[in-house]
């Protein structure tokens, strides 16, 4: 059953022919348009291949343009990645790690403050800053992570987001960006939507490329085994969403998943820092 009922044929091999080659646009043609569950390759990905990958590299290497730091938030400790990143959106993990404690209280978020505050050195002896700071703000720590991102310290540095599963917009049924500040007002800050499932799809997708391959997610010694099953724990599954069609969700399959949580914000601050022009990593 199609959700397009009212459709042209014209119209639909317009969106088709603009879908081809494009799995994001495909998928929701699929979805949408066919109304029809959209049937992708299952990728396998394992922690000890990952951590067999890992690099060792110090310093931050010349090509990185930025640097983002993205957190998520748990009742007893903050989770966070540091990621540099370079021409074709290829990354280079810097550092992970957690700052323990309720972030109820005030002392767990100065210190993650500290931390957003360190200096990386490059091969070139030049140091480089983080540029932006994305945190989650689900949960039940929601008004701590709006108090954080509202100090003056942090203005336009720290922005609270927040993970969508919709794969499209309701309106039109166009594909949905990875990031994207809301236009309604529903928090009492600056609120950044991210569309989780496609992010995620992008990333399981780059951890297969090659090392000389644009887009390759690098990772150097600070990253662990614990962090590799937190990254490849999740499977999708076909559920149907609020418009009513089936689409495939990933579903964790363990109960610690921050890691990919937190690499999916990383790449949504990207590909919204491109999509505002503030930096540029055309090929």
């Amino acid at each position: 059953y199609s959700f397009q009922p009212n459709t042209t044929w014209s119209n639909a091999s317009k969106k088709m022919i603009e879908a081809m080659g494009k799995p994001d646009l495909m998928k929701t043609f699929v979805n949408t348009w066919l109304g029809e569950p959209f049937k992708e390759k299952q990728i396998k990905l394992s922690e000890t291949s990952l951590l067999s990958k890992t690099e060792d590299y110090t310093l931050v290497p010349d090509c990185v343009q930025v640097i983002i730091m993205t957190v998520d938030t748990q009742g007893s400790w903050l989770q966070y990645v540091i990621r540099g990143w370079a021409k074709g959106e290829t990354s280079y993990g810097l550092d992970q790690g957690k700052v323990i404690g309720d972030p109820m209280n005030k002392s767990v978020w100065d210190e993650l403050y500290k931390i957003s505050k360190t200096k990386y050195e490059k091969e070139n002896g030049k140091t480089m800053e983080i540029y932006m700071m994305l945190i989650d703000s689900g949960g039940n720590r929601t008004q701590y992570v709006y108090d954080f991102v509202s100090r003056p310290e942090c203005n336009k540095f720290a922005w609270a987001c927040k993970g969508s599963s919709l794969e499209t917009k309701d309106k039109d049924n166009d594909i949905r960006p990875y990031a994207e500040f809301s236009k309604t007002k529903v928090a009492p800050v600056p609120l950044i939507y991210i569309a989780t499932n496609r992010t995620k799809d992008l990333i399981y997708d780059r951890l297969q490329l090659k090392i000389d391959e644009y887009g390759y997610i690098h990772f150097n010694k600070n990253f662990d085994e614990e962090y590799f099953l937190q990254l490849t724990c999740e499977k999708k599954v076909f559920v149907k969403n609020k418009l009513g069609y089936m689409v495939q969700k990933c579903k964790a399959q363990r109960e610690r998943n921050e890691a990919i949580d937190i690499e999916c914000y990383n790449l949504a601050a990207i590909k919204l820092l491109q999509k505002a022009k503030l930096i540029d990593f055309s090929i």
